[in-house]
C-alpha cells in the first residue's frame, strides 16, 4: 500500500483536488488492508473536523492580522491569502417607514400567495402519491381536483444513505 501520510498532505504543496485524491485512496486502502475499521476512522475523522473549524475560526483574526502586515495579499506554504472586506449588513426593519412597507407586503403576500402555496403543496402531495405508487408497484392511477390524471414526476437527484455522528 502506497501511503501518504495526513502530514504530508497537508504540508505539502497540492492543490484541494489532489489532497481529496490522496485522501481517498489512503482511506480505501486502509479500510481495504485491515489497518482501521470503518467506525474508527470515521469517529476520528469527525472529531479532527471539529477541532480543525474551531482552530481555524480561533486562528483567524491572527491571520488576517499576519496579511495585513503584507498588505491585502501574502503567500505561504504555496498558499495565497486574501484580506477582503465584507459588506455591512443593515437593519432596515429599523426604519419605522421601511418596516410599515414590508408589514404590508407580507400582509398581502400571504393572502394573494397563501391561497397559491397552499395549492402548490396540494399538488406536491398528489405528486408523492404518484410516486409512491409507482415506487410500490401499485398500479393505481391518482387525479387531480379536475379528474387529470397525475403523472409520476421525475427523479430531480437519488437519495442516498447517510450517517449520523454525536458525541
Amino acid at each position: 500500500m502506497k501511503n501518504v501520510s495526513i502530514d504530508t498532505a497537508i504540508k505539502a504543496p497540492m492543490t484541494k483536488k489532489e489532497i481529496a485524491k490522496i485522501a481517498e485512496q489512503d482511506v480505501k486502502a486502509l479500510i481495504e488492508d485491515g489497518y482501521t475499521d470503518p467506525l474508527t476512522m470515521y469517529a476520528i475523522l469527525k472529531r479532527a473536523e471539529a477541532f480543525t473549524a474551531s482552530a481555524i475560526k480561533t486562528l483567524k483574526p491572527y491571520a488576517i492580522q499576519e496579511v495585513e502586515q503584507y498588505g491585502k495579499e501574502a503567500e505561504k506554504e504555496n498558499v495565497k491569502f486574501t484580506v477582503y472586506n465584507t459588506a455591512d449588513a443593515l437593519d432596515f426593519e429599523s426604519d419605522a417607514e421601511y418596516k410599515r412597507l414590508n408589514d404590508e407586503y407580507e400582509r398581502l403576500k400571504a393572502e394573494y400567495l397563501g391561497e397559491i402555496e397552499k395549492k402548490i403543496k396540494d399538488r406536491e402531495r398528489l405528486l408523492k402519491a404518484a410516486y409512491e405508487n409507482y415506487n410500490n408497484g401499485i398500479n393505481a392511477i391518482i387525479v387531480d381536483e379536475d379528474g387529470a390524471e397525475v403523472r409520476v414526476p421525475k427523479i430531480k437527484r437519488h437519495g442516498g444513505t447517510a450517517i449520523r455522528v454525536t458525541y
